[in-house]
């Protein structure tokens, strides 16, 4: 496996445009791959702005000293309900990679859940990522579908 990957962390972020509510969602190595766990924490848009880049930071911090089992891992329901959730929010991807840099990565609904595009990806340099998170992430939500 690509080394950089190895020492890259990873978080998700999902948006309920209509109850205008983020999920902030901690991921973990899983084999090869990598795996939501826990229980989302969740923010609203009243508080998006002063919590977001704290919270995000959190989960990143925590992706290599958390492992993805059964137990840990994310439930969000039954198949049904797990198309529902998808179909209902908008969703993120972040990476930090060795640099220190983020990736934001806006994702689109597809029939197999999200996918994101290259040409989409939002880079803040690691010098500015504690004063611009908000901001980036909010102009991702905006190219999300």
């Amino acid at each position: 496996m690509n080394d950089e990957y190895e020492r890259t962390d990873f978080a998700t972020i999902y948006f309920n445009p209509r109850e205008k509510v983020c999920l902030v969602i901690a991921q973990a190595r899983r084999g090869r791959g990598r795996g939501e766990i826990g229980e989302p924490t969740v923010v609203t848009d009243a508080e998006f702005d002063s919590r977001i880049g704290g919270l995000l930071l959190e989960h990143l911090d925590s992706y290599r000293n958390k492992l993805w089992s059964q137990e840990t891992a994310y439930r969000s329901g039954t198949p049904k309900e797990g198309r529902a959730f998808i179909k209902k929010h908008l969703s993120v991807g972040v990476e930090r990679r060795p640099s220190g840099d983020l990736i934001i990565t806006p994702m689109h609904h597809d029939s197999s859940g999200y996918t994101g595009k290259e040409s989409e990806k939002i880079v803040i340099a690691s010098k500015d990522v504690p004063n611009k998170i908000a901001a980036a992430m909010r102009q991702a939500f905006g190219i999300a579908t």
